[in-house]
């Protein structure tokens, strides 16, 4: 959604997890992913 600002985050995050069906969300708002794979490459992310 253009110019949509998320007040808060690990809220939303957690909202959206409640959902029946849904199995991730891609927010990582409340814990930050292990990996990061971008056009096939798998890097760490920063800390």
């Amino acid at each position: 959604m253009h110019n949509w600002r998320i007040q808060d985050p690990v809220a939303l995050e957690a909202r959206l997890n409640q959902i029946v069906g849904v199995v991730a969300n891609g927010l990582f708002a409340a814990r930050a992913a292990d990996d990061v794979i971008i056009n096939g490459l798998v890097r760490a992310p920063r800390p």
